[in-house]
């Protein structure tokens, strides 16, 4: 078997040890002569410094530098480089550089540590780059150059970037990527005076996700404005920012919205969340947090009725952020068809049926066709809550519940469910 191994061509052989994690397809060079420099041309290379005692990290910068040295012009497809500060940045340069020479595809760089990288200006004029991942601390701000343009990359991931440096480097660097389908921006900062514009305007864009930590808790100044005629998908994570505007996003048909509470209930904060809310009043599906919807209540602002959107998933949505956003948010849902519930929101007062009678007449009465609730419990409340959709959805057609209890207790949960009394004579009660 090994015989017919060595036997076969160099560009089969190289297919095979892409296929095997970079430190195992080093290790064939101990094979023979002719397996002695053969990694060196494979097409994808992760090279990962963590776990790596300081001794051993020289080491592994002379094997990188030898790669590179004993690398032919093929193109390489991916290069994927994970370091820590403890690495010469010098070096790390000249890796990127020589893996631009060679018409890198994927360029994925992440930094465990805190040492600020100076990226080369060419790599933001590098034509074979298709995708591009830079997850590294870039204090006190992310540079781009005057000179851009990527006419080749479609998917751009900017992780642990603190801002951008110049007031129109964002605008700039997305305009000039003409096929970017792509984008992930994740800002995470340690205070709050930080003060950015983020302007994401691409006709090409498809997918964005953005996300606003603040460590330390507390409002930052970043203004954002989105204009992407072909966004189909929103995915919104983070604390609250000092202003958005979505302009041109009719095509947007999906979002995910998950603002998270660190200091309380500020006027920004909900300002921040019901802006949101209106600029992407045109979905179909929804996928939105307890606290978002507790922080749209609280906001009193209204919101923009929901007219397109069918399907709504709401996740942490549990007795501290819960029922009272949720009924509140259903007002606003004239055509909602499918309602997912990760966690059952259980706490039943008089504030909620006062929000039930408000969301009577819409969706629930009307349209909703499909329930699902995972995590069920078969607590009083929870009883409660699922014979009120029973009881209230006339049209309401699939009734999914994963009970979360075990043997007898499922048992029990399950008859009690089965003999509730359903408004709807179409409707299927299924138990998971």
């Amino acid at each position: 078997m090994g015989s017919n191994i060595h036997e076969l061509p160099n560009e089969v052989l190289l297919h095979i040890l892409s296929l095997l994690p970079t430190k195992d397809a080093v290790r064939t060079s101990v094979l023979s002569t002719r397996w002695r420099y053969l990694y060196a041309s494979i097409s994808q290379f992760d090279i990962d410094f963590w776990g790596f005692k300081t001794a051993d990290r020289v080491g592994v910068m002379n094997f990188v530098d030898r790669m590179f040295h004993y690398r032919d012009r093929s193109p390489m497809d991916k290069f994927r480089l994970c370091y820590l500060d403890a690495i010469d940045p010098l070096r790390l340069e000249g890796w990127i550089l020589a893996a631009m020479q060679r018409g890198v595809r994927e360029l994925d760089l992440y930094n465990y540590g805190l040492c600020q990288l100076l990226l080369p200006a060419s790599l933001f004029t590098c034509n074979t780059l298709a995708v591009l991942k830079l997850n590294m601390r870039t204090e006190p701000g992310l540079e781009v150059p005057a000179e851009v343009f990527l006419p080749n990359l479609k998917v751009l991931h900017l992780a642990n970037v603190i801002s951008f440096l110049n007031v129109d480097s964002s605008e700039r660097l997305f305009l000039n990527c003409p096929i970017l389908e792509d984008l992930v921006v994740q800002s995470y900062y340690e205070w709050d005076d930080y003060k950015c514009k983020i302007h994401v305007s691409s006709p090409t864009l498809k997918r964005l996700t953005m996300e606003f930590m603040c460590v330390l808790g507390g409002f930052s100044s970043f203004d954002v404005v989105i204009n992407a005629p072909n966004l189909v998908y929103l995915k919104y994570v983070g604390c609250e920012v000092n202003s958005h505007a979505f302009v041109n996003v009719q095509s947007l048909t999906e979002a995910y919205i998950d603002f998270e509470e660190f200091l309380g209930y500020s006027s920004h904060y909900l300002h921040s969340a019901t802006d949101v809310m209106k600029g992407i009043s045109n979905i179909q599906t929804l996928h939105i947090s307890g606290e978002t919807l507790v922080d749209l209540q609280a906001a009193s602002v209204p919101i923009p009725l929901l007219q397109n959107m069918t399907i709504l998933r709401i996740f942490r949505c549990d007795e501290t952020y819960g029922l009272k956003g949720l009924l509140y948010f259903l007002t606003y849902c004239d055509a909602l068809e499918t309602l997912v519930l990760e966690e059952p929101p259980c706490k039943w007062n008089r504030d909620t049926w006062y929000l039930l009678e408000a969301s009577r007449d819409n969706c629930l009465l009307l349209r909703l066709k499909a329930i699902e609730i995972f995590s069920f419990e078969g607590d009083e409340d929870c009883m409660k809550m699922v014979e009120y959709f029973l009881k209230s959805a006339r049209v309401l057609e699939n009734l999914t519940i994963h009970i979360s209890a075990e043997n007898e207790k499922r048992l029990k949960i399950t008859k009690e469910l089965m003999i509730l009394l359903r408004v709807s004579e179409k409707c299927q009660v299924m138990i998971v």
